[in-house]
């Protein structure tokens, strides 16, 4: 490495964090106003606006189409030169008027208007915000990408960690008239973050600047460093130079994330219900095991961030497929609430390995295409959802206990998708399942 290249690499090296402390922030918003909603939404539905177990379900399918239209869109543009900020400051404002319409309406059809509309909208926000991020630590050092994004997924983590419980607490001081104008006040804050420092959240790399090369990722330009092999595993071929994955592995890679979110979803949806119907606790006793949950992601966001650098992602998705599908059976047996705390470290595990990586993974899928790469990891959450909402209404039926036996089934469904992949590649002799590349800089 030249000395002017050194020299700039060790500079980037001490400030490549600063650059995402506002970008933190805004991913700890974002994250409060999905605490505050996604475990809560069902028993509003429920108990304001007294939707039949139909219309419900019709809310919770229909919510994650629109935010999945709306996105696949957003993707598109926002990979225009300048159009990320725009993107974020509409997001921002929808959700903005959004929730500060589910404060004061309570009329089912006028708010399933406002969830297709301006909810969907905002949705935006969260892949532009992982988007951007990883823009940023491209331009300060590439290096770090990894553990860039995995540090805003750690922010989002510690936003559930207090969200949760702090909605539980908003909800029984001041209904959830105050939980939606608190959200709706996070999004004002949000879009004032960004406005005030757009100049150095969006500042272009300059031309002359140079680019480190990272550990086998591409460089900011969508170029890849000369690489020397080692023995050690990679996340994907594309990492590597190697060949753009196929479409059908892309459809296969995202069928797997579906299942696998789908736990998720169905799980949250239904432990506030499962706890105060089944196991006889209160919505404050759900509140708290969310955040438990959120609290143990911290530290391990970190962990399987560093464990990123020696193991593949397959690997640790795989293993994360495994603890979800660990937690599903230990909860769907769980006859008290303590049952279910204890289980948390299991589900924390798999929403830090499917969750965090999986960011990592898609970006790395399709490295030139940030927006796009993130929204269709996103969207896979949203299909997620959908797939959630329609079962939701089975679980409402016959038994909450019955969301953690169906989602049992899904992980087993998502893991094995993945195991076949990473078996697939490896019958190929895809780099992808072989060896880690180290990148080399050419003095």
């Amino acid at each position: 490495m030249t000395a002017p290249a050194l020299t700039q690499a060790e500079a980037s090296a001490g400030v490549w964090w600063r650059s995402l402390i506002p970008l933190g922030l805004v991913t700890v918003l974002v994250g409060l106003t999905g605490a505050f909603l996604m475990p809560f939404l069902p028993v509003f539905l429920s108990q304001q606006v007294n939707a039949s177990p139909l219309q419900a379900s019709v809310f919770l399918f229909l919510s994650p189409v629109a935010a999945i239209v709306v996105s696949n869109v957003v993707g598109w543009i926002s990979d225009r030169p300048g159009a990320r900020q725009r993107v974020i400051f509409v997001a921002a404002t929808s959700g903005a008027v959004g929730f500060g319409l589910y404060a004061v309406v309570r009329q089912y059809w006028i708010l399933l208007a406002v969830s297709l509309t301006l909810l969907a909208a905002a949705t935006a926000i969260v892949p532009q915000i992982y988007a951007l991020g990883r823009e940023v630590v491209l331009r300060e050092e590439p290096s770090r990408v990894t553990l860039g994004t995995n540090t805003l997924r750690m922010m989002m983590s510690l936003a559930w960690a207090a969200g949760a419980p702090l909605g539980a607490l908003i909800l029984s001081a001041i209904d959830f008239d105050g939980l939606f104008l608190a959200t709706a006040l996070m999004y004002l804050v949000i879009l004032g973050i960004v406005a005030l420092l757009r100049d150095t959240l969006f500042r272009p790399r300059q031309p002359d600047q140079p680019v480190p090369p990272a550990d086998g990722l591409p460089t900011a330009a969508g170029e890849v460093a000369p690489l020397a092999v080692d023995s050690t595993p990679v996340p994907t071929p594309e990492a590597t130079g190697g060949p753009a994955p196929s479409r059908s592995m892309i459809v296969a890679v995202s069928v797997a994330f579906v299942t696998l979110q789908a736990v998720t979803v169905l799980t949250v949806t239904a432990m506030p219900l499962f706890i105060s119907v089944d196991l006889r606790g209160t919505l404050a006793n759900a509140g708290a095991i969310l955040g438990l949950c959120a609290a143990i992601e911290i530290p391990l966001m970190l962990a399987f961030g560093v464990m990123a650098a020696r193991w593949s992602l397959y690997r640790l998705l795989l293993v994360g497929g495994a603890c979800g599908a660990a937690y599903c059976l230990a909860v769907s047996l769980a006859t008290s609430v303590w049952q279910v705390a204890a289980a948390q470290v299991l589900h924390a595990s798999f929403v830090c390995c499917i969750g965090g990586l999986g960011i990592t993974y898609f970006q790395e899928l399709m490295p030139s295409a940030l927006g796009r790469a993130t929204t269709l990891f996103t969207n896979t959450g949203r299909l997620a959802g959908m797939l959630s909402g329609l079962a939701f209404g089975l679980v409402q039926v016959h038994g909450y206990r019955l969301a953690y036996v169906g989602s049992l089934g899904l992980a087993l469904t998502g893991t094995a998708v993945l195991a076949a992949i990473a078996y697939r590649r490896r019958r190929r002799g895809s780099p992808a399942g072989a060896g880690r590349t180290v990148a080399t800089v050419p003095s």
